[in-house]
């Protein structure tokens, strides 16, 4: 990631993802959607790290009180 819209689209999807709440704004402005479609590899693999990041707190959670 040697761009900041690289790191920016990264960092959508990992927050998409780990935020479980409603995002504050329903839609996406034009320049994010454009900003995130030319680094949507990125935004992917955010998304995927921000699910992975559920599943060890998830089980974090299990082994310290199940």
């Amino acid at each position: 990631m040697d761009e900041v819209e690289e790191l920016h689209a990264f960092a959508i999807g990992f927050a998409e993802v780990i935020c479980p709440w409603p995002p504050r704004q329903p839609a996406m402005s034009l320049e994010r959607q454009k900003e995130i479609y030319n680094e949507y590899h990125y935004y992917m693999i955010g998304r995927a790290i921000g699910v992975y990041s559920w599943l060890v707190l998830a089980a974090i959670i299990k082994l310290l009180f199940f």
